[in-house]
């Protein structure tokens, strides 16, 4: 994997729309309980996508879903499977917080 990027996901859309990519695969986190409607597929350029539903919370007190173990495993398990790729897009709605924390724990 050549680069790992973190955006909103009004910019994954655009990227993907024009076709920015040619060999990439995406993680979409979409909120658990006020989900967008937007969902990405698998295509020529598109080689695979891990749709995954979680909000930005940190405690259980908090209404909405937690990010768990299993959101975890289910990453590393996607990454390994995908490691040829040249660009892995993690989505979230702002970009700035599930994305990037996703980020940059596969950056350590």
């Amino acid at each position: 994997m050549k680069q790992i990027l973190a955006m909103s996901i009004l910019h994954c859309f655009s990227l993907v729309m024009n076709k920015s990519f040619t060999n990439y695969a995406i993680i979409s986190v979409q909120d658990g309980c006020d989900n967008l409607g937007i969902s990405f597929k698998r295509s020529k350029r598109c080689k695979a996508v891990l749709e995954l539903e979680f909000d930005d919370i940190d405690s259980d007190t908090e209404k909405g879903i937690l990010f768990t173990n299993k959101n975890a495993e289910k990453i590393i398990r996607f990454v390994q499977k995908y490691e040829d790729i040249d660009t892995l897009i993690i989505q979230c709605n702002n970009g700035l917080s599930r994305s990037a924390a996703i980020k940059n724990a596969l950056d350590e």
